[in-house]
């Protein structure tokens, strides 16, 4: 049985970019006690790719969940293009108290809002969320972060 997610892990190309994202733009913290460099046999047999060498950021949110942003340095392949719909594709969602003020930080910083239009939009009275905000946003690797938050009071 699953007792909790320890934390996420996205497969980042760099993770010094992915940092400035995570922590820079959305507010995460970097835990630097869970962040560095390995090279071991064990990350080979876990990965299924001989060889494995990681450059690990390991980032966190006000709550304590986790996002393990990994980066090959070994092996090193070519990124293979997903999308939130494509089977095998996923996202990420994060809550926020104000979604205006960090869709404008993601403007400024020229990260890419991929909902249209690229704001935060209302979500409907059928929602779950109902009288909430959210959008999607995409990290310097292409993966899909949603942006929610939620009706007051809840």
């Amino acid at each position: 049985m699953t007792d909790s997610v320890s934390h996420t892990g996205m497969t980042v190309a760099d993770t010094e970019a992915s940092v400035r994202f995570y922590c820079g733009t959305l507010g995460f913290t970097l835990e630097e006690s869970r962040s560095g460099e390995w090279n071991a046999e064990w990350l080979s047999h876990l990965t299924g790719q001989p060889g494995t060498h990681l450059r690990i950021a390991m980032v966190q949110a006000a709550d304590g969940s986790r996002v393990q942003l990994e980066q090959f340095v070994s092996p090193v392949l070519d990124p293979e293009p997903s999308s939130w719909a494509h089977p095998g594709g996923g996202h990420l969602c994060i809550e926020v108290s104000d979604i205006h003020a960090l869709a404008a930080k993601i403007k400024e910083d020229g990260y890419t809002i991929v909902s249209t239009p690229p704001e935060p939009v209302p979500l409907p009275s059928d929602s779950v969320n109902a009288g909430g905000f959210m959008m999607g946003v995409l990290d310097p690797d292409g993966h899909v972060i949603e942006i929610l938050q939620k009706p007051a009071g809840r």
